[in-house]
């Protein structure tokens, strides 16, 4: 390594600028974190990858405040559909469940989202970006980590850049790994991958159509056992299909732009449309051995790669970059010791490898090409919908993992037989005092907050307790059933400037609080302590907020 020509100072160094790491740099941003983010790439890469994202994803946006601008170029409320040869419909996959965002799963055109993503990161002057920047070296010391990089050289080719020779340095609290499945920062701390590679390859073709393709309105999987395909639709004209290939059949022939035009023509007229890429790829299902080395984390394909069939890679990603966001936020402001960030993976794997296996298994089913497991497959599905209760829980995807970490190993309270704790919190519209409508996220802020069920949430909080609270930058919420706000000459005749009033029109709020107190109790009275990733650390009456307080207090000094 040659000597070094700059150091810089900044909290988090991001490696890898795709929608994780611009996630994450959008969510460091909003709390004050000095963030500098490192792209190999001297241009943005410009063409989709991933297609589909769910509404835990889309909460996260929301988080950022972007959600209202990606939302325009979403084909939102996800229709899919298992199609046989002859066009019978073998199962289908429609989900209605709005508990979290106002559509449950939607697709996406990459390019257009990471634009916006991108632009979310010029708000925040304690961000900053470098692009054509090849990261080389990452040395850690008990103050912080030295990152080595190498610059473009001007002028080179932006499709193949060259780099100089000179390393460049920049001096970080830690550094966060988004730099995709062959991660380099990976690599240089040595940690290996585990899991399968499958031997199935996949040609892979986007399109761009003159109009939205009135004839191809939903997902279709194609259980062709001649060759399993599917079609899935993006906005603005664009448009995938996807392409098994056969035994014997190579990548440079199914490249070729007559075998393109060749499979597509079934669907549209090659003629008509522009194909954006072609490109055959295979899928696999790895995880990393462990996702932080010190002050290094990995994030998004650097930690785990999803097979595509659930459309999950990137949306498991945004998870890790939610998770580890306010983790990280709380360790930089010194109100938690570093040993918090062990949790991270302790609560993203399990959901992940469940996720991990619902891809699988939807690929096989998609894939299968023996007669004998072909039959097998239609005749169990044939059943399944005619049985009611299996046909809805197909329906409404009730298969894809819910969000909940898992007990014993994340940042929560114990649950009971009913309880919240480890869930992620509902997200129902409510009305404030000048009778507006909004989404409850809205008013939670970007740190902790308590929600009290027909109670102030500071009631029994002493002076002591209070202000960890506020260091924690923590909202204070009173949500009332519909109708049963109090009023009269007994009442403040406004509000205190900190305690956020609301009441929930539909009864949603009061019924969750309602079925997560236990047969015996009753909600009202309740305090929900909501993590800032929306899931619920505690959910207790609040004469036990002093229980819940000397938790936080001891999990966050890694006690």
């Amino acid at each position: 390594m040659n000597t070094p020509q700059k150091t810089a100072e900044y909290q988090v160094v991001i490696v890898g600028m795709g929608p994780i790491g611009l996630s994450l740099a959008n969510l460091l941003g909003q709390a004050g974190v000095r963030t500098l983010m490192l792209e190999r790439d001297l241009t943005p890469y410009g063409l989709p990858r991933a297609v589909a994202v769910d509404d835990e994803s889309m909460r996260v946006y929301q988080a950022m405040g972007l959600d209202e601008e990606i939302a325009p170029n979403l084909v939102m409320d996800l229709v899919a559909n298992f199609v046989l040869p002859d066009g019978r419909l073998l199962a289908n996959i429609s989900p209605k469940d709005r508990s979290y965002w106002r559509s449950p799963m939607a697709f996406h055109y990459q390019p257009t989202l990471e634009d916006v993503l991108r632009k979310g990161t010029t708000r925040f002057t304690n961000v900053e970006t470098r692009m054509g920047c090849m990261v080389c070296d990452v040395k850690q010391d008990s103050g912080g980590v030295t990152v080595g990089y190498r610059a473009a050289v001007a002028g080179c080719d932006p499709k193949a850049p060259t780099f100089s020779e000179t390393v460049n340095t920049v001096r970080a609290d830690y550094v966060v790994a988004c730099d995709g499945g062959r991660s380099p920062v990976r690599e240089l701390h040595g940690i290996k991958m585990s899991g399968r590679k499958y031997p199935d390859q996949w040609l892979v073709i986007d399109i761009k159509c003159p109009a939205t393709p009135r004839h191809l309105p939903y997902f279709n999987y194609y259980c062709d056992p001649k060759r399993p395909h599917l079609n899935c639709p993006q906005p603005n004209g664009h448009h995938r299909f996807e392409f098994m290939l056969l035994p014997g059949e190579t990548k440079e022939q199914m490249e070729a732009p007559e075998t393109v035009r060749r499979l597509i023509s079934k669907f549209v007229n090659p003629d008509e449309v522009e194909i954006i890429r072609a490109l055959v790829y295979s899928f696999n299902g790895l995880v990393a051995e462990r996702w932080r080395e010190g002050r290094v984390l990995l994030c998004g394909d650097a930690a785990h790669m999803n097979p595509q069939f659930f459309g999950q890679g990137m949306n498991s990603g945004m998870r890790d970059a939610s998770n580890l966001a306010w983790k990280l936020i709380q360790v930089l402001k010194g109100h938690a010791s570093p040993k918090l960030l062990d949790s991270y993976q302790r609560e993203r794997l399990a959901h992940y490898q469940k996720m991990l296996k619902i891809s699988v298994q939807l690929g096989h089913i998609v894939s299968l090409r023996n007669p004998l497991a072909v039959w097998t497959r239609n005749t169990l599905a044939s059943i399944a919908r005619a049985t009611p209760w299996l046909g809805k829980y197909i329906d409404d995807m009730g298969f894809k993992p819910r969000p909940e970490l898992p007990a014993g190993l994340r940042i929560g309270m114990p649950r009971g037989l009913f309880g919240a704790e480890g869930k992620m919190m509902i997200q129902p519209n409510v009305r404030t005092l000048d009778g507006k409508h909004v989404r409850l996220d809205d008013l939670l802020g970007s740190g902790f907050a308590l929600i009290g069920n027909g109670i102030d949430p500071r009631t029994t909080l002493n002076p002591s307790e209070r202000k960890l609270w506020d260091e924690l930058g923590t909202r204070y919420l009173c949500a009332w059933p519909a109708g049963q706000r109090p009023g009269g000459n007994g009442i403040p005749k406004s509000e205190d400037g900190e305690l956020i009033e609301v009441e929930c029109m539909t009864g949603t709020l009061d019924k969750w609080f309602n079925d997560h107190a236990g047969l015996l109790a009753c909600g009202r009275g309740q305090v929900a302590v909501i993590r800032p990733d929306r899931f619920v650390l505690a959910q207790k009456p609040a004469q036990e907020m002093r229980e819940v307080t000397r938790y936080v207090q001891a999990q966050f000094q890694g006690a």
